[in-house]
Formats: structure tokens, sequence, C-alpha cells
């Protein structure tokens, strides 16, 4: 091959060739064309057009291996797109580098530049983004903010193996949500699984008309369900679909009441329920939904429940990709009218069993249980527990902070968490009777205007049906709601016998994620409200100084001192290790006689409000 001097034309076997022709033939990039070129120039042979047998060979398909089980470990998929989005503290670099660590032998791995052609090829429903409408995790967020302006390879390195250490957990975590499933759909007799969640409500507004292509004229107010979810795994997929404002402990209590007597038909359910659930302490992380599932166990209906929280930011599971299907379907089908809706969800997944229903008037358990229930703290930092009846009768709650710890707490030698209030005679108190239903409540403003865009829109409402339904609705909300009755008169009981409660036994310097890393690594114990443990000064914690007013980092604790990492900030402002100007950390041993306070910065490394109070 002959080139001319402006890289134009070229010479091939004694034809004249354009480049531009000559490049589209071999589908190479101007970038990759230079390149050889140089390397040409001096000498080098390199042809560009072979990148390891395209990924064909041994080697390539290797490394393909490698980024799908990198992909399945690490990644969330969206439930309206459908893409998969790797933890924004991660980066292809990153991926490569890992791939690298994990084939030490040279003539094993492939190049750089043949791991990212091979990424781009199979993988380009996968990104790494900057913004998403998911749920974010705050470690993430920080690491790929700080990594990038930390010029130190000291400090780099520490807070990549930081890093890791995260999402190695939050991977153990997932693999042992996998693990609970395969439990209950290898012995659905003895075992059943639960995943619930909520899907997007932006994209369920009535009247939907399909691919999202709202008419001008009913773009303005629209009725906005929720659709709470929840997965049966290997049985059924249940939705319910509600209308009323907010969504609260007492909806979600009601919808897996719902699909529980829908799956038990009248028989009796397995003895081991398990749950899992996302983060929200508003719907389920409190102290009324484990109280709840206790009294489950009290009264028989199972004999020990599970519940299980993956990592703030890294939630999104297999009930999300079944909400990815109902979007999709919405993408082709209009839904006008609650029922269009529900036979949209149903019909959305061919190869799955999917109920869909309006969600029933809501039974209001929270204040039907909450005075007999003991008073805990601390449990917001736990992502496991197990309640099981113990020998006198009592519901009993074991905790980890990761599912993937060996041991419940508290230790069978250590005083018990009994859910339940005790009568003088130690006698279990338990609520009678039902619970009350709650008023529905809908804001009659915003339905108001509601009725305005339907009447504007009514050319829209192509059939009769669904004017008719709009009309009945305006007039009584609740026209089509189903009949309600209490479902645990549905529900039979376990075999009654004995239960026995069973357990199982089994220094880097401080950087700005270490706080973080500390409370993924060591919570607070749960404990009786009113009792205040006595670690509560531990490695991890922030202390507020006396006199002296500083902030620091708890190292390590002796008997009578600590030693502490200071840290520099404001009130309003995020809090940073205290630096030296070679760059260590400047450190500092105290009595503990001179803490004022010891608590945790917030998810934004920022002071908790009542330390303003003492500044």
């Amino acid at each position: 091959m002959a080139a001319s001097s402006d890289f134009k034309k070229f010479i091939v076997d004694g034809d004249l060739i354009w480049r531009h022709a000559w490049l589209l033939m071999l589908k190479l990039s101007e970038k990759t064309f230079y390149r050889a070129w140089n390397l040409l120039k001096f000498g080098h042979v390199h042809d560009p057009c072979a990148v390891g047998n395209n990924g064909k060979g041994q080697k390539g398909h290797g490394a393909v291996g490698y980024m799908e089980t990198f992909i399945l470990k690490m990644g969330d998929t969206c439930p309206e797109s459908g893409r998969v989005y790797l933890p924004c503290c991660t980066s292809i670099k990153d991926i490569y580098e890992e791939y690298l660590t994990c084939l030490t032998k040279e003539h094993e791995q492939i190049s750089k530049t043949q791991f990212y052609q091979l990424w781009r090829k199979h993988f380009s429903h996968v990104s790494f983004p900057k913004v998403t409408r998911m749920t974010k995790c705050n470690f993430c967020v920080l690491v790929k903010d700080i990594i990038p302006k930390t010029s130190d390879p000291i400090t780099r390195m520490n807070l990549k193996k930081e890093r890791d250490e995260h999402l190695n957990r939050q991977w153990q975590e997932r693999r042992h949500y996998y693990k609970r499933k395969a439990e209950a759909l290898s012995d659905s007799k003895a075992k059943m699984s639960i995943i619930l969640d909520g899907m997007d409500q932006a994209k369920t507004y009535l009247p939907h008309f399909r691919g999202w292509s709202t008419p001008k004229d009913c773009d303005r107010y629209r009725l906005q369900p929720h659709i709470e979810g929840c997965l049966v795994h290997g049985r059924t997929f249940y939705t319910f679909v509600s209308l009323e404002d907010g969504q609260d402990t007492n909806m979600v209590l009601n919808c897996l009441l719902d699909a529980l007597c829908q799956e038990s038909n009248g028989s009796i359910l397995p003895p081991t329920l398990y749950i899992q659930l996302d983060n929200c302490y508003r719907e389920n992380k409190n102290r009324y939904f484990i109280g709840f599932m206790g009294y489950l166990v009290a009264t028989h209906i199972f004999d020990e429940v599970q519940l299980s929280f993956l990592m703030v930011g890294h939630t999104h599971e297999d009930i999300d990709q079944r909400f990815s299907c109902v979007s999709r379907a919405l993408k082709q089908k209009s839904a006008k009218t609650v029922p269009e809706l529900l036979q949209v969800i149903e019909e959305s997944m061919m190869n799955h069993v999917v109920k869909a229903s309006r969600m029933r008037r809501v039974f209001d358990i929270k204040s039907w249980i909450e005075p007999f229930l003991t008073t805990i703290s601390q449990h917001s930092a736990q992502h496991a527990f197990r309640l099981t009846r113990s020998q006198d009768g009592h519901v009993v709650l074991h905790y980890k902070q990761w599912s993937q710890d060996e041991e419940w707490l508290p230790r069978s030698y250590e005083d018990p968490i009994q859910v339940f209030t005790q009568s003088a005679r130690q006698e279990i108190n338990l609520p009678e009777g039902s619970p009350h239903l709650r008023d529905a409540t809908y804001d009659r403003q915003n339905l108001d205007m509601v009725k305005r865009t339907i009447s504007a829109a009514e050319h829209h409402l192509s059939s009769a049906e669904q004017r008719d339904w709009w009309e009945s609705f305006f007039e009584n909300p609740q026209h089509d709601m189903p009949p309600v009755h209490w479902y645990l008169q549905s529900l039979k009981q376990q075999p009654i016998a004995p239960q026995t409660v069973q357990t199982r036994s089994g220094e880097a310097q401080p950087t700005l994620l270490t706080p973080l890393l500390h409370k993924e690594r060591q919570a607070p114990r749960i404990s009786l409200k009113g009792r205040r443990p006595k670690d509560h000064i531990v490695a991890g914690k922030m202390v507020l100084l006396r006199d002296s007013l500083e902030v620091g980092l708890i190292n390590s604790v002796d008997q009578e001192t600590l030693n502490i990492s200071l840290f520099s900030g404001k009130k309003a402002t995020i809090w940073k290790p205290l630096l030296r100007p070679n760059g260590q950390p400047r450190t500092k041993v105290v009595p503990k006689t001179e803490v004022l306070q010891v608590f945790d910065l917030t998810a934004g490394m920022r002071l908790p409000g009542f330390i303003h109070n003492f500044l």
C-alpha cells in the first residue's frame, strides 16, 4: 500500500482508492487510521483490523463472560427503558482494571482496545448514568465526585479499596436475596418468597394515551394512580391500583394481606415467609410493619417471617423488571380509565401470571396495633430481621446489620427483644377483633381540576363506557371498589407446635468515605427505647469535644482515652478530614470525659441538626 502525502488517496494493488472509501470498507475510524499510520512511520507493523478475532477467540469469550458477570452483580435495570445502569462511581476503565487483577497472566488477557470494543458491541444497553430517575446511593455519588479530584496516589488507592468494599457488600446482599428466592422456589411447601415495591407514578396518569403522546387539552391535570406490586416468586404477580392520596404502611400491609389471601385460596400457607423490601421508612421499615409481621407469627399464620432490605440506591430488582413490562405495554396501548389500565397490566406479560385489581378500602392497621407494641430504636440501621415465637409463646425479634452476617442478634444468652408488651401475668398482649376501615382521602380540589380536564377533552373518550366511568368516578370515587372483609379471617393457622428460637454463631488512614463506610460496617444495636447502649462510644462514630468544640472521627477507643482524626467544616457545609501539610490527617488523643456528644454525620457528610445547638 502506498499513500499520497496528504493521506487523501491510496494505491492498493495498483488501483487508486480514496481514503474515505478505504476506511469505510475496512470499518476503521479516522482515529484508528492515524494511530496505525504513526506506528508504521516508526517501523511498527500493526493491523488495526485484528481485534482478537472480533471477540470470538477464547480470550474474547472470557472477557465477555467477565463483563456479563460484573453487570449481573452490579447493574440495576431501569423499569421504564429496560437499560441497565451500573453504579455511578464506576467506569469502564475501572472494570478493565479489575479484569486485569482477576487474570494475572498476561497471555490470558486482552488489550484495553479490545476490551472497549467488545463492551460497545455486546453491552450497548449498559451505561454509567450521570443523571437518573432511580434512587441514588449517597456513597456512590460521593465516590464519583471525590476520586477524580484526588491526586495523591495513596489516598486514591484507599478510596478505591473502600469503593470496592461497598460494591462487594451490595452484591453480597443481592446474592442473599437470590438465595432466599431460590430456597422458596425449590421448597414451595415450606417457604414463600415475596418482594414488594411501587411503580413510578409518572407513567400511570389517566387518561393515558399510547406512546405518552398526550393531547394538549389533556395535559393539564390528570388522575395520578399509584400501582403497588407484590411479586410472589414462582407464583403470581399481584398489582393494586390506588387512587387515594398518599402511600403509607397501612396501604402496603393491605396489599400484602390481599395477595396472601389470594395465594392461600382457603389452604394453609407455607410456614416460613421471606419478604424483600426497599428502605422506605414511611411505608415498610418501621415498627408498625415489623410489629404486624410479629402479629402474623403470634396468631400462627406463619411460624417465621424474615424481612430483608437491600442497600439504599441498590434496591432495583426483579419486580422492577415486571414494572418495565407494564411500562412498555403502556407505550403501545391507551388506558383512559382504571378498568382499561387494569386490563393493560394483566396483558403486559405473556409468560407470567398477573392479577391486577383496584385497591380495596384500607384497614387502619397502624392505629390498631400500636398500643400493643414495644418501642424499639436503631432498627433503621439494620437490613435483616427475623420474627419467631419463643417457647413461652412470645414473639421475639432478631436482626442482623446485613443479610450476609453470620450471627443473629441478640444472642441466645442475651435479653430477647419482645415485639409485644406483656400483661401483669407475663402473657403477651395482642389486639383483638379487626382494625377499623380508614376513611378514604381524596384531594377534592385536585379532583375538580381533573374533572375540568376531562370535560374539555371529552372528545378523546371514544366509547360510552369511558365517559360513564369518569362520570361515576366524579360522583363517587369509590363506586367500583371491590368489597372488603378482614383478611385474616380467610387465612388458616399453621399446626400449633412449640417453636424454639434458633441462633447461628459463628489501619488505613481515614478518608472522606470512612465515616460512611463505618456506618455500613457497624450499626447501633437495637434496644428498647430508653435503654442507651453501653458501647455508644465506638470506632467510626463522630464526637464533639466539650471545651474546644472540635469535631473528630473516633479511630480507636481505650479504657480512658480516644484517638480521633479531626474534621473541619461549618454548620451548613460538608465536613472533611483536617490534613497536615504532608497530606496526613491530624489526629488527637483525648480523654473520654472531654466528649460532649457522640453522633453520625448525615448522608451528605453534614452535621445533624441537634449538634448545631452546641456550636
